[in-house]
């Protein structure tokens, strides 16, 4: 719900919601074309070599990403990311969210739904997140909540 006349903070709020919703890091934000999307059973994904190390990443394209990428006709021009970062607080400012946030922390924040509130497997957010091991997104981005836990034992009713 940010508003804001100024083009760049618009702009970093989208990056921001992409990032929220494909666990993209910063460098993944060039690389983004209509080729990137795929159809699968119905189902849009993002399929993409991660920028850092060139594993594949596949990511299930949530409506509002798909929605920011069409505005853009999927050419958006990026703002660095030492401006990015400095937008991405400057948002959170005005929407009176009180933690240290960045885009590292974005990356984090699409992991851990992924893993606490949707009940993905680690294996496959590790895939959507493009490691190479299971040990990095477990090291690095599975911090396990009371949500996860409270949705497992609701699943076996208990």
């Amino acid at each position: 719900n940010f508003k804001s006349c100024d083009e760049d903070l618009i702009k970093a709020s989208h990056l921001a919601i992409i990032q929220m919703h494909t666990g993209f890091d910063y460098g993944d934000f060039k690389e983004i074309n209509r080729d990137i999307v795929t159809l699968y059973k119905g189902r849009k994904y993002i399929i993409k070599p991660r920028q850092k190390n060139g594993n594949e990443a596949i990511i299930p394209l949530h409506p509002k990403v798909d929605a920011i990428l069409e505005f853009y006709d999927y050419k958006m021009n990026i703002l660095s990311n030492p401006e990015y970062n400095l937008k991405i607080k400057e948002i959170a400012k005005a929407l009176n969210i009180n933690i240290y946030i960045n885009s590292k922390g974005l990356r984090k924040v699409f992991a851990m739904d992924q893993l606490n509130n949707k009940g993905l497997s680690i294996e496959a957010v590790s895939k959507m997140l493009g490691h190479s091991k299971v040990k990095t997104t477990e090291d690095t981005y599975a911090h396990v909540n009371i949500n996860l836990i409270n949705n497992q034992l609701n699943q076996l009713g208990l």
